[in-house]
């Protein structure tokens, strides 16, 4: 992924202290990161990959809002590269800020929300010129009753709608459960499995739909092509767009439509649920800068 211009360095703690996380997650984690130290080095350097425990007190909780005290994984990726000014750390994290030419702007903001569906915090330091340090702190599972796999949250108990959704998905699997979840929760939902039957259904009823929740790599019409062409017709029409690719496999693609959100995949339905209610109670223009899945 990265080339053989760049030495990796994996500091791997020997002490295994255990995580409630899918591999699938820590994999499009890693990923991503090593994705992003590639950029920052375009000359060669060192993407150093590092594992620790750690216990957090409460004085470094009270400066890391929303971060409980007790015993954390840490998973640190730390770069030689270019680092970052203030004003673009400030803004790494949101989805669709890039500032590569070819870049998605979707990276760093699916990091960020598969941390946040952990449970976990992230932190960054960058200096421009001396280089980046990613810090992914993720909760030790103790208890073994922990380690079994959570149920998901009962839907009675999540934000309910009855506005018109249009989920586009080319996996038969994943549009059915969707469907299901949604149609559970009050929302009259219709389907596509493309780009082009998507713009086929808005052709006959277009101006019936809330809300598209699309897939970004769709066969035959990427869903941004799609998105964009409605957009031109529809342009208050809400988009939430969603991937399990990460940043890289997302290059060259255009997901950058103003006023869409973005859901990383795997998601909890409880995740969906919160976050379509979002999309849908708030302006548009606010998802321009919120960063996924955030509270």
């Amino acid at each position: 992924l990265i080339g053989e211009d760049i030495l990796v360095r994996a500091l791997l703690d020997p002490q295994d202290s255990p995580i409630l996380a899918d591999p699938l997650q820590i994999e499009q984690i890693v990923l991503n990161l090593a994705s992003n130290a590639r950029d920052a080095m375009p000359n060669g350097g060192t993407l150093t990959l590092e594992t620790r425990t750690v216990e957090i007190d409460e004085s470094f909780a009270e400066t890391h809002p929303g971060m409980p005290p007790g015993p954390y994984v840490l998973l640190v990726a730390k770069d030689t590269g270019t680092g970052m000014t203030h004003e673009v750390k400030e803004r790494i994290f949101e989805p669709f800020f890039t500032t590569k030419p070819d870049g998605t702007g979707l990276g760093l903001a699916t990091v960020y929300g598969l941390v946040k569906q952990l449970g976990g915090y992230i932190d960054v330091a960058s200096e421009f010129g001396q280089g980046t340090t990613f810090t992914i702190y993720l909760p030790v599972c103790s208890d073994a009753s922990e380690r079994e796999p959570r149920p998901f949250q009962s839907l009675s108990q999540l934000p309910t709608g009855t506005e018109r959704i249009c989920v586009v998905d080319d996996e038969p699997e994943i549009l059915r459960l969707i469907s299901e979840i949604l149609t559970s929760l009050g929302y009259q939902v219709e389907t596509a499995p493309d780009g082009q039957k998507l713009l086929e259904l808005f052709k006959e009823n277009g101006e019936r739909f809330d809300l598209i929740l699309c897939d970004v790599i769709l066969p035959l019409v990427s869903g941004p092509e799609a998105v964009a062409a409605l957009k031109a017709r529809f342009p208050r029409l809400k988009v939430i767009f969603m991937s399990g690719y990460t940043g890289d496999r997302l290059s060259g693609v255009d997901v950058s439509e103003s006023g869409a959100g973005f859901i990383s995949k795997p998601f909890t339905p409880a995740d969906l649920a919160r976050y379509i209610r979002k999309v849908l109670d708030e302006d548009p223009d606010f998802l321009a800068n919120t960063p996924p899945l955030s509270s």
